[in-house]
């Protein structure tokens, strides 16, 4: 099969900094897909000083690398691209008329650096470098720590950076989502992406899925105590990283060793992961709401993979584990793998056919698959995690027991509403549950079909 390479129109500018800010900035979002690094970006304020300090001295010639959302919602209209069209009408009524494919950092650096109101006396959070600045036919400033930020520096400075310092924008007009992809690819070849930087640009349910889990919980990641991820890797998508380990050995259990090799494999649209990873993502964050910060107690990551492991099959089998014996399991748990790891005694574990002797402190050092198989050995040893689980009551009930508990109800639900016969076993009926499903189902009560909706994960009153 020969690949199919098109050629892509773009529009490319130089544009003021005050029109930069004006017309550019508001309307310039960025899709997570082509974000190597989070929303939170990697750039240090040493590094944005840097940067602005580039755009000053009109040393700043890498180009912003944007997609005009109408521009391409008009092409792919014309065409009848479904996908596309989708996907431009998304980032549209949101508000978005540029699509930022490379440059977040820089575009952050910007608005860090400058008040949405260009006439506001708000400082920003950005500084440009100390030095003097020597502008010809305009005149001189000497930068220190009191006037090195948009608040603080002269006006007649501010005037030259918003009208007379540019950057240059390329737009482009036509392209697919897919290409979108391909051309955050190619603008960054030769700038070291790290691997799930790489794997985040995938189109695949897979990356969506991974990364909206690391979105949702690296709050968790960033608390003061937690040492699980260091400032790098939580901006690199370590984070993202780490929830695709869980995936991985969800999906393929511990019988493989777990690679970035295995993970592209993962994230490859169409790959027999990609059609399970919806519900490993939604059994990961049951994991997650799990947790307290007394995992911190533990400074390994790995731990926490080891813990995985145990709940995974716990979710699997239909067990959960009640809100009033979460706090115990994690105290027991973290008491377990404290002992292990302050425990000499040598381990023998079987390494390519090579016996070896280890301490538990080693083993937990990686993701071998002989290390994460110890692992769980010794721990379940001493710690079973279905001590603390409950079986999962039925989802749903028979046609028979959605009627026996209409009789038993006299025909009349927990709100006060007659229950139509004729209609008992259509949707305008619920099989509602007493507690929560999430918090072990099991007893049903008929419903109105909204009022069981309206419920959520709150039990019947």
């Amino acid at each position: 099969m020969v690949d199919i390479v098109r050629r892509v129109d773009s529009d490319t500018n130089d544009v003021s900094f005050r029109e930069y800010l004006e017309v550019y900035a508001p309307y310039v979002m960025t899709d997570p897909s082509f974000q190597a690094n989070d929303e939170d970006g990697r750039w240090t304020p040493e590094e944005q000083s840097s940067f602005l300090t580039s755009v000053v001295s009109n040393m700043a010639p890498s180009k912003f690398i944007f997609a005009e959302v109408d521009s391409c919602l008009e092409y792919h209209n014309e065409e009848k691209n479904a996908t596309d069209i989708s996907y431009y009408e998304f980032w549209k009524k949101r508000g978005a008329r540029f699509l930022n494919v490379d440059s977040h950092n820089r575009d952050k650096t910007l608005k860090d650096f400058t008040p949405v109101d260009i006439q506001s006396l708000e400082d920003g959070f950005a500084s440009i470098e100390h030095a003097k600045y020597i502008i010809k036919g305009v005149g001189d400033w000497t930068i220190t720590d009191g006037n090195d930020t948009w608040a603080t520096m002269k006006q007649d400075l501010k005037d030259f950076i918003l009208d007379n310092c540019f950057v240059t924008i390329q737009t482009y007009t036509d392209c697919t989502r897919s290409e979108l992809s391909e051309l955050a690819i190619r603008v960054n070849k030769g700038k070291a992406w790290n691997d799930p930087e790489k794997r985040n640009t995938s189109t695949s349910t897979t990356a969506t899925v991974y990364r909206d889990l690391a979105t949702k919980w690296k709050h968790f990641f960033k608390e003061d105590g937690c040492e699980y991820f260091n400032k790098t890797q939580l901006v690199r998508r370590g984070v993202d990283d780490f929830f695709a380990d869980l995936g991985c050995v969800s999906f393929y259990g511990m019988s493989q060793t777990i690679t970035h090799s295995t993970k592209n494999q993962m994230y490859c649209i169409g790959s027999d992961h990609e059609k399970e990873v919806r519900s490993i993502g939604r059994r990961i964050d049951k994991f997650m709401k799990l947790l307290d910060t007394d995992m911190y107690a533990i400074p390994d990551k790995l731990s926490l993979f080891d813990l995985w492991v145990l709940f995974d099959e716990v979710d699997k089998k239909g067990f959960f584990i009640p809100e009033e014996n979460k706090k115990k399991m994690i105290t027991d748990y973290i008491k377990v793998v404290g002992d292990l790891m302050t425990d000499s005694t040598p381990i023998e574990i079987t390494v390519k056919g090579k016996l070896q002797t280890k301490t538990f402190d080693v083993l937990i050092g990686g993701l071998q698959k002989t290390h994460v198989n110890k692992r769980n050995e010794l721990i379940t040893d001493k710690f079973n995690i279905f001590d603390y689980a409950k079986e999962y009551g039925k989802r749903t009930q028979t046609a028979r027991g959605k009627f026996k508990s209409a009789a038993s109800q006299n025909y009349v639900t927990p709100e006060g509403k007659v229950i139509n016969k004729e209609r008992l076993h259509t949707s305008d009926f619920h099989n509602g549950h007493v507690t929560p499903y999430a918090d072990g189902g099991g007893e049903f009560k008929i419903q109105e079909a909204k009022d069981n909706l309206k419920l959520g994960r709150n039990p019947i009153q």
